[in-house]
C-alpha cells in the first residue's frame, strides 16, 4: 500500500509545473516585489511559486481582466513565433535555391 502525499511535495510539485509554465505578472505579490523576484502563477492556483516554496502566504490578487490580458498575450506572441519560424523557412528555401543556381 502506498502513503499518501505530502502536503510538501505537492506544494514543491505546484512550484514546479508553475516554472515550467508560467505566467509572469504585472504587478508582482508583496514578497516578490520586496525582494525582486519574478512572480510567477500558474492558471490552476492563486499562489505565486515563490510564495509556494517558501510555504508562505502569497497576497497576490488576480482579476479576471488580469487574466483575460495575459491570455491575449500569450496568443499573440504564440502568432509572432510561429511567423517567424514561418518566415524563417521562407528563407532557408530561398537560400537554398540561390545555391542551387550558383553551382
Amino acid at each position: 500500500m502506498t502513503r499518501p502525499e505530502s502536503s510538501l511535495i505537492r506544494a514543491y510539485r505546484l512550484a514546479s509545473r508553475i516554472h515550467n509554465e508560467p505566467y509572469h505578472m504585472p504587478s508582482p505579490c508583496s514578497r516578490c516585489r520586496d525582494n525582486g523576484r519574478c512572480c510567477l502563477v500558474h492558471l490552476s492556483s492563486g499562489r505565486c511559486s515563490e510564495c509556494i516554496d517558501r510555504n508562505t502566504k502569497c497576497d497576490l490578487v488576480v482579476t479576471q481582466p488580469e487574466w483575460n490580458r495575459l491570455d491575449r498575450d500569450k496568443e499573440r506572441l504564440r502568432r509572432q513565433l510561429e511567423k517567424a519560424q514561418d518566415d524563417l523557412l521562407d528563407y532557408c528555401r530561398c537560400e537554398e535555391e540561390l545555391r542551387a543556381r550558383e553551382r
